[in-house]
């Protein structure tokens, strides 16, 4: 399908930032993915700048689109359609990369469940109570007092160790 550009009015022809503004994204989002679709004939150059011919831009955009209304289906469509270097895209792309790394780490076994490390530690806890109570028994309060310091040290350095100090 060819441009029939000749007998256009010169007042059909923009710059790339009004062309920009007219499809409501940033120059870059521009750059990117709509001046890609648009044909070279379409395009010229004037003085230090290219100017873009609005009819075919705008047959260009809507021949890639396809028919239909550009609705977006979800929230994380209606971010992309703010542009590409958008602040709120770029912290959905954030979120996104940080839950999949989670996702990663704990397929990989380097991410434990904290209810499971939760009932481990209370496990090992129960058996070092235990133990304190038979030392206490055996070998008088002083050694179960040294015990209490270590397990008190060890809580001490757990719970800085998860940041809940």
């Amino acid at each position: 399908m060819g441009l029939r550009l000749a007998g256009r009015k010169e007042n059909g022809w923009f710059n790339r930032q009004t062309v920009a503004a007219m499809f409501g994204v940033t120059v870059v989002h521009f750059d990117q993915t709509i001046r890609p679709l648009i044909p070279k004939d379409a395009i010229r150059k004037e003085k230090q700048s290219r100017m873009f011919y609005a009819r075919a831009v705008i047959d260009a955009w809507a021949a890639r689109r396809g028919p239909g209304p550009a609705v977006p289906r979800d929230e994380d469509e209606a971010l992309v359609f703010g542009g590409s270097d958008s602040p709120a895209l770029e912290r959905l792309r954030d979120e996104k990369a940080k839950i999949a790394k989670l996702d990663r780490e704990e397929r990989e076994g380097q991410l434990l469940p904290l209810d499971a490390v939760q009932q481990v530690l209370t496990a090992v806890a129960a058996r070092l109570q235990n133990l304190g109570e038979t030392l206490q028994r055996d070998f008088g309060p002083e050694a179960s007092r040294v015990l209490n310091e270590a397990i008190e040290d060890a809580r001490r350095d757990f719970r800085g160790w998860l940041g809940s100090e």
